[in-house]
């Protein structure tokens, strides 16, 4: 299970603080909600995070559905609004961000996985996770980004609708084995130092 607060503490002791920190029982899409709070003209800059348990509409690469079933999967999406015109931001895409996932599930001893170009992990050449990233530029400069990803992490009959292999992070090691708050907070704040600006 995933525990907001832990998440919450682990981003702050890394000096990556978040705006916003939702968990939602069922949405329609986490990267569109997301999408719509970073539009909003209150919404503070800086890094936004919205998890839901379950999503009616999860959305993958070139129009494709994620099938996403209320049963402890992870799907969530992490977005930066930029502050102004001069902030120097890097813009993720969907290979760096496949790295770092990748990465950070292997340390947590979910492998051998590996990353099919551009968006999808595999776990014995079947779909483990998923990313999608939308940008949102004015002109020239990136000024919002949404960073979605699905991990399967146990089955459910509704994911037999899946049309390809599918994998799922149970079948690789014990759900008890695996710290998810942990693993997801050090997901976040990889992500999160990868697009910051070197000093």
């Amino acid at each position: 299970m995933l525990d907001l607060a832990v998440i919450l503490q682990r981003c702050s002791q890394a000096h990556m603080p978040l705006q916003t920190c939702q968990q939602v029982a069922v949405i329609d899409s986490t990267n569109r909600a997301l999408s719509d709070i970073l539009l909003h003209a209150d919404t503070l800059p800086g890094w936004h995070f919205l998890l839901a348990d379950a999503q009616t509409q999860g959305r993958g690469q070139r129009g494709k559905s994620w099938i996403s079933p209320g049963n402890g999967n992870w799907y969530f999406s992490l977005g930066h609004l930029s502050i102004h015109s001069l902030e120097t931001f890097v813009v993720p895409e969907s290979m760096l961000i496949g790295q770092i996932v990748l990465q950070v599930f292997e340390s947590f001893g979910v492998k051998p996985l590996a990353l099919k170009s551009p968006n999808d992990i595999l776990y014995q050449q079947r779909k483990l996770a998923g990313i999608l990233i939308e940008n949102h530029w004015q002109g020239a400069r990136c000024y919002a980004s949404v960073i979605g990803v699905g991990v399967n992490v146990g089955a459910h009959v509704e994911m037999q609708k899946i049309d390809q292999p599918w994998s799922c992070i149970e079948e690789v090691l014990s759900l008890a084995q695996f710290n998810q708050s942990h693993c997801l907070a050090q997901l976040m704040i990889t992500i999160m130092q990868a697009c910051s600006p070197k000093t």
